[in-house]
């Protein structure tokens, strides 16, 4: 549970302040890490880089100006203006940064994550929302709409939905099988008996009993991230194995893994994927 009441403070010599949140692995994901920034005026973090966590950004304040890149030059990247609500996916080794070219601080909130690699025959590629463009869902005591689904790199099913909640609705205390994000647009919702208002943020690691209700006079509306990891018990038997291998073998394998990650996230797998596909299915059919 993390209340957010904004403004967070800005750091006014570096320019960039970022809070951090959370960090640590799920029974879903190998690592999962959360943060909150504040972006001073005519700044950016970082010139475009690349990494092996998939991410996501959502904007909590402000006009934020994303400058997603085909390599750490920045030359013909793409500009795209993100305001209050919206968020952009980014596989790993996506070159990507933040721009804010306004004239006042913008807040947003960054989700950070790897896992055992999924192998996907089509991954998600950099996708942006707006949740701006959506006024109303409907009148129903709960509503929802989504936003995209599919598969990632690390995740056999990431799904994103945009739920409106209204005064004494809600649902019932149950678990899921994914981790679950929730980051409070407007209103505010009460999960185990915490109260939540806007901008605030909520993780539900897989297995966590959890509930939801709207204890006030206004509908409340929050994004809802769901993160579906691997096969059940995957990064558990990842974890338990190299407890029991000696140090060299240990190392080998997670040098491998990470070999394995960045090849499968760079260009150049792009290009041979369908290839790779076609000579497992052949096998496959051999087999």
């Amino acid at each position: 549970f993390h209340p957010l009441k904004l403004p967070l403070p800005e750091d006014r010599v570096r320019r960039w302040h970022p809070h951090y949140l959370f960090a640590g692995a799920t029974t879903n994901l190998s690592t999962m890490g959360a943060h909150v920034s504040v972006l001073s005026p005519g700044h950016s973090p970082h010139p475009p880089h690349a990494h092996r966590e998939e991410e996501i950004l959502v904007v909590l304040d402000g006009e934020a100006e994303l400058v997603i890149a085909l390599n750490d030059t920045g030359l013909n990247a793409r500009c795209e203006q993100l305001g209050a609500g919206a968020f952009v996916y980014y596989p790993a080794f996506q070159f990507h940064t933040i721009r804010n070219a306004t004239a006042k601080p913008i807040t947003y909130l960054m989700f950070k994550w790897t896992g055992p690699p999924q192998e996907t025959e089509a991954p998600f590629e950099t996708t942006i929302s707006r949740t701006e463009d959506i006024r109303q869902i409907g009148n129903a005591p709960f509503a929802t709409q989504l936003m995209f689904e599919g598969p990632t790199h690390y995740l056999t099913k990431l799904q994103v939905h945009l739920t409106e909640l209204q005064p004494d609705a809600g649902y019932a205390t149950h678990a899921d099988t994914h981790d679950v994000a929730i980051v409070v647009l407007s209103g505010s919702v009460e999960t185990m008996g915490r109260r939540i208002e806007r901008h605030g943020v909520v993780y539900f690691p897989a297995g966590e009993m959890h509930d939801m209700k709207n204890p006030g006079f206004a509908t409340a509306r929050y994004l809802v991230f769901e993160f579906h990891g691997s096969l059940s018990g995957e990064v558990t038997a990842w974890r338990s194995a190299a407890r029991t291998r000696s140090l060299w073998r240990t190392l080998g394998n997670r040098t491998y893994r990470r070999v394995r990650q960045s090849l499968a996230a760079t260009s150049l797998w792009h290009a041979l994927r369908p290839i790779y596909w076609l000579l497992r299915r052949i096998f496959a059919a051999l087999t």
